[in-house]
């Protein structure tokens, strides 16, 4: 009798604790509820149904102030808008975030760090808060593959140039970096380097990265919605043909962006991209004068309009006004396009939520053009300076049209020395961007990236029958030694593609017979100013720079010729049989080939892009060793670097 009431005396002691567990977790709620109300504030902007005060009895009932303490108290703060107060309190939580258990907290840290600096008008720290909140995203099983989480991370970065390259270069390495990413995730990051690319003007870059993006889409791998990724990616291109003026290619990009939107059926993501691929496309249409193709295209909005959220509509259809007033400023029509800039400026003035940025400097500079053909002179001007002013201010490319109106303007008004200054503004835009503006530029920076796809695809293949060949031949252990040794023995740069020195004497080796009693020709280039660019840009920025001009290198000389990265930033070409005047036409392909390129190079002493120095040597091989050939061609690049750079130099035997 007595155990059987031990029993009920211990079975009760149980209940009570479990119901006593009950009501606290019901009164003050766990971490892991708290997380839930947490991501959900995050997405609705603040809590619900009692959610705070659940929140704020967990806080009283912790023990320590822990990470997950001060992070949970600034989160509340934040929301509240009281920044000063969330970024001491995330500063405490940072201090032993390594500690902290709960991936929210872990991930979530650096992020809202960003966000409560930004909100501030704080800059110092935002790009180390960024690398860091990426490192805990990638290292939370629940967020690395949410890519809101890492745009979130670097959009912070926007407001300079600089910042905006160093997002770049953190999504990047992200990319590349951590483990456990979706195929779908790659893709998404890819689109977003390159937007970011576009920011700072570096299209070759940005082109690179949505290029890579379209071979992931149709690297076999099923994709949800791959169609609607492939529109984007299309839309992205064609708009960076846009920005380089070629209206017709852009066209014929934003053609095959609405064509892949078209096979992903109606929804309200594919008709908001469709919708702004046709006011994009318009608008090429109006640069080269075609005007009822302007405005066929426009008409075609009538079947997305009603796909769109209210928000995205308003944004829509401020676009299109502002599209058909221009048009009909182009056309003579100042009335109708008056009206149709009315509305426009009236749907802006109650526009809540931006899908589309910087609407109103589009406007700005309609209600400008249409002053002018008005020429009311006197209206137009104030607001061309403005646009102007904002234009440089946050990149927006308006410089060169608003130089060019304001030259017309004081040309017709008989000013000349303001006309001479703002068409002298023009054309210095105009000789700027020279080396972007034109089609070859677009199709020379994807032939640089299906050769090195293609190249990749060559070491896969020939490293696959390798392996099988070997497997057919030896047993398990044989291979892992025949492994090392071909390792040992490898003949590729890994960053570049081009082969190594080792190959270079193996290359000798097998090719000198041949080669003697005959021309023999070495180049020998460096990039100017490297360690420069590398301390600027960084030293992925600094690889991605050498593998692109080491492209241009193979992608400029004959395939016979072989190219060789022979160290760091030092690249070399050998050309059997070449006499002096071909192996000159090979450096200023070369030349031309990196300056297609536009790779930005801020802290260059001779150009604002990446450049090359070359040295030539050209004599009659007789048996000697290669090193002869490079030295003198080494004294030919000291030359071509002693006279400014940027240019190459042949050595003369006194």
């Amino acid at each position: 009798m007595k155990r059987r009431k031990y029993r009920w005396i211990m079975l009760g002691g149980v209940l009570l604790i479990l119901f006593l567990t009950a009501v606290t977790v019901l009164r003050h709620g766990n971490m892991e509820t708290v997380t839930k109300y947490m991501e959900q504030a995050e997405k609705e902007q603040g809590f619900i149904d009692g959610q705070q005060e659940i929140i704020e009895d967990y806080l009283d009932s912790k023990k320590e102030k822990d990470s997950e303490y001060y992070f949970i108290s600034a989160f509340m703060d934040f929301l509240q808008a009281d920044y000063q107060t969330a970024e001491k309190k995330l500063q405490k939580a940072s201090v032993n975030l390594e500690q902290c258990a709960n991936e929210f907290v872990r991930s979530h840290t650096y992020l809202l760090l960003n966000e409560i600096l930004e909100n501030q008008n704080k800059t110092e720290g935002l790009c180390e808060n960024a690398a860091l909140a990426l490192k805990y995203i990638g290292g939370a099983h629940d967020y690395r593959n949410n890519t809101d989480l890492c745009w979130r991370a670097v959009a912070p970065l926007r407001e300079s140039s600089q910042n905006i390259l160093q997002g770049a270069r953190l999504l990047e390495k992200y990319a590349a970096e951590t483990d456990g990413l979706k195929k779908e995730t790659v893709i998404k990051l890819y689109g977003n380097i390159g937007q970011l690319y576009s920011l700072t003007g570096s299209y070759s870059s940005a082109l690179y990265y949505y290029w890579r993006g379209m071979d992931e889409l149709n690297s076999g791998v099923f994709i949800n919605d791959s169609c609607s990724y492939q529109a984007k990616f299309w839309a992205m291109i064609g708009d960076i043909a846009y920005v380089l003026e070629q209206y017709p290619l852009a066209i014929e990009n934003y053609n095959r962006a609405l064509e892949a939107a078209d096979t992903c059926g109606n929804s309200r993501e594919t008709a908001f991209l469709n919708s702004l691929s046709l006011i994009n496309k318009s608008a090429s249409y109006l640069e080269l004068g075609e005007f009822s193709a302007a405005e066929e295209a426009l008409k075609e909005l009538d079947k997305f309009l009603p796909e769109l959220d209210v928000h995205e509509k308003d944004d829509i259809e401020i676009l299109r006004y502002n599209q058909e007033a221009l048009i009909l400023i182009c056309t003579g029509k100042s009335e109708e396009a008056e009206e149709k800039l009315i509305k426009a400026e009236t749907l802006i003035k109650t526009d809540t939520e931006e899908y589309s940025l910087n609407k109103n400097v589009y406007l700005e500079y309609t209600r400008a053009c249409l002053y002018k053909s008005r020429k009311q002179y006197d209206k137009a001007i104030p607001l061309y300076l403005d646009i102007e002013a904002v234009s440089r201010e946050q990149g927006l490319d308006f410089e060169k049209s608003v130089y060019y109106n304001m030259a017309e303007i004081y040309k017709e008004q008989k000013e000349l020395d303001e006309y001479i200054r703002y068409h002298e503004l023009y054309t210095n835009v105009l000789k700027t961007k020279n080396l972007s503006l034109s089609e070859e530029y677009i199709e020379y920076s994807q032939e640089l990236y299906e050769y090195n796809l293609l190249k990749k695809k060559e070491y896969r293949r020939d490293f696959f029958f390798f392996i099988v060949t070997l497997a057919a031949a030896s047993v398990f252990s044989f291979i892992i030694i025949a492994l090392i040794k071909w390792r040992q023995k490898s003949w590729t740069d890994q960053l570049t593609g081009l082969h190594n020195r080792m190959y270079l004497q193996e290359y000798m080796k097998k090719n000198s017979k041949r080669m003697i009693n005959r021309p023999l020709s070495v180049i020998m280039a460096d990039i100017d100013f490297f360690k420069q660019y590398n301390d600027y840009y960084g030293h992925l920025q600094g690889d991605q720079g050498i593998k692109s001009v080491a492209g241009a290198l193979k992608a400029s000389v004959r395939k016979d010729d072989l190219t060789v990265r022979y160290g760091g930033e030092e690249l070399l070409v050998v050309l059997p049989g070449s006499s002096p005047d071909g192996t000159r036409q090979a450096a200023e392909r070369i030349q031309k080939n990196i300056q297609k390129l536009c790779i930005p190079h801020f802290r260059s002493a001779v150009s604002d892009r990446l450049t090359v120095s070359m040295g030539i040597y050209t004599a009659q091989y007789r048996g000697e060793d290669i090193s002869v050939f490079i030295e003198y061609a080494d004294k030919a690049l000291y030359q071509a670097k002693a006279e400014g750079r940027n240019c190459y130099r042949q050595y003369q035997e006194c």
